[in-house]
């Protein structure tokens, strides 16, 4: 369109100004070389920061951008703007089209994007006078699609798989890793149904799952997928939804995590664990045989001693009637001792695997009649210091074989390292909702370099022939996982009755019922 750049400057241009003052986006004309001939309210006070309306006049963007650095001369980028803007009007001229631009540096030390649009207008000869352009705030927006490409990028790097569908379930966005899982690219999988990654079985689990998550916006499952080539994925899956502004669903977002060798790993460990528990069981059956034997010797001899007395006396005749009614009670006596043993022994180990709550005196008791047998013949003297009133929830058997656990390896450490006086110390307490056991011993304590491995699988100070290294695993076992408690081994100096003594110190704590 043809304009006179003389009648144009002759131009009552209130009525332009009035039509433009509060316009939000900001409106120009230049000359042929970038002086402005008009400028509105917008780019005067947002761009060249001018005193008014009529202040750009005859001026170009440059000097306005000087200006802003003389003001600022420790700010290095406080303004940017003007050459890049000079630099877009000769390219309209050169072009000799309307043109459009995203245009950006510094104003006001901040970053500043403008969606600009410009266009060369002529003289009456057709010749190029000037440009007029127009220019539009998308700093925000430009901010926004920064954010979303960070985002795009970070979601296409992640190691785990991001999948979003619509509400039906057509997939509408595939990372790599979801490509990588699956083994499908993103050009198949988009568009399609995710029901491709299930196996019927599980398209049942899925359907129910998405019912969940409508209901409370977020939903976590274990689930398994089936990839390209058929075989299970297993994942832990996440869903999310994602809302418009009118908090409508428009998106269903799948976070899924590939945990296929972790739970092949989990199923390896557990079988392992059960082969150690039942070598675990033999051990203690082995234990509880010898500590029957242990508490059996003793009755049986004095059993066996008056029964051949009474013979050898009857033979010769001594047996009076007071030494065979004498005989008799021992024997009558013994008997029972051997009964209540069998008894003990047999309700230890018939004792079914669940939680009740018990006396951790009475339950230690019950203990100390098992090992009765071994406390005697190997001339242990055992110190007591138990509370009472302290009861526990839990597995009352699995404990006893715990104390038998740590009782038998101090036993074997006083038969090794202790001639006369050996000493185990039983002391139990409560304190802050919990029970602590303390079993102590003054064997001379655990090697410092193999404290730390003594409750891991198949670990064992003895000789090969003599310990299998599974009781104070299992007791650990038992302890932490078993009953939510705490057990911690040391190596301890303390005295008693006056004298000094060294010994393997073992504390369990459990919470109180």
């Amino acid at each position: 369109m043809p304009y006179s750049l003389e009648n144009l400057s002759k131009m009552d241009l209130s009525l332009l100004t009035l039509l433009t003052k509060h316009l939000p986006d900001m409106l120009w004309i230049k000359d042929i070389n970038g002086k402005y001939i008009y400028a509105n309210k917008a780019i005067c006070d947002r761009l060249l920061m001018a005193e008014d309306v009529n202040e750009p006049i005859g001026k170009g963007d440059v000097f306005f951008a000087l200006r802003e650095r003389e003001k600022y001369k420790d700010i290095p980028d406080w303004h940017t703007f003007g050459e890049l803007c000079f630099n877009s009007d000769q390219v309209v001229i050169d072009a000799n089209k309307p043109m459009k631009f995203e245009e950006y540096g510094n104003v006001k030390g901040k970053l500043f994007y403008l969606e600009v649009n410009k266009a060369p207008f002529y003289d009456d000869d057709g010749n190029i006078i000037g440009t007029v352009g127009s220019g539009r705030d998308i700093t925000e927006l430009k901010m926004t699609q920064f954010k979303l490409s960070q985002q795009a990028q970070i979601i296409e790097q992640i190691h785990d798989c991001i999948i979003t569908t619509d509400i039906d379930g057509k997939i509408v966005s595939w990372n790599r890793s979801a490509q990588k899982l699956f083994g499908y690219d993103s050009d198949f999988a988009i568009d399609k149904n995710i029901d491709i990654l299930f196996t019927p079985e599980d398209h049942l689990i899925m359907k129910d799952n998405i019912e969940k998550l409508l209901e409370s916006e977020e939903h976590n499952s274990q689930i398994n997928f089936v990839n390209k080539e058929n075989d299970t994925v297993v994942t832990d899956l996440t869903l999310s939804l994602l809302k418009d502004t009118q908090n409508n669903i428009i998106r269903i977002i799948y976070y899924i995590k590939d945990i296929t060798e972790k739970e092949k790993l989990n199923k390896d460990v557990k079988k392992q664990e059960c082969i150690i528990t039942q070598q675990a069981n033999h051990v203690a059956m082995g234990e509880m045989i010898g500590n029957i034997a242990h508490q059996w010797r003793q009755p049986l001899s004095s059993i066996t001693a008056a029964s051949s007395g009474m013979q050898i006396e009857k033979e010769y005749g001594l047996l009076t009637d007071e030494k065979f009614y004498k005989n008799c009670e021992l024997i009558n006596k013994n008997a029972v001792y051997l009964s209540d043993t069998i008894n003990d022994f047999r309700n230890f180990i018939k004792g079914d695997r669940k939680k009740v709550v018990f006396e951790l005196k009475d339950n230690i008791t019950s203990f100390l009649h098992l090992v009765d047998g071994a406390i005697k013949s190997n001339h242990i003297n055992l110190v007591l210091d138990l509370q009472e009133n302290i009861k526990i929830d839990g597995y009352a058997n699995e404990l006893i074989q715990c104390f038998i656990n740590i009782f038998n390896n101090s036993s074997d450490a006083l038969k090794e390292n202790i001639k006369n006086n050996r000493l185990v110390f039983i002391k139990t307490s409560s304190i802050n909702e919990k029970a602590i056991i303390t079993i102590k011993d003054n064997a001379g304590g655990i090697p410092e370099n193999l404290l730390a491995k003594v409750f891991e699988p198949y670990f064992t100070t003895k000789q090969e022939s003599k310990g299998t290294g599974l009781g104070l695993s299992m007791t650990y076992k038992i302890v932490v996982d078993g009953m939510v408690g705490t057990i911690v081994v040391k190596n301890t100096t303390y005295e008693y009755e006056n004298k000094k003594y060294r010994g393997a110190e073992f504390d369990i704590t459990l919470p109180l019922s």
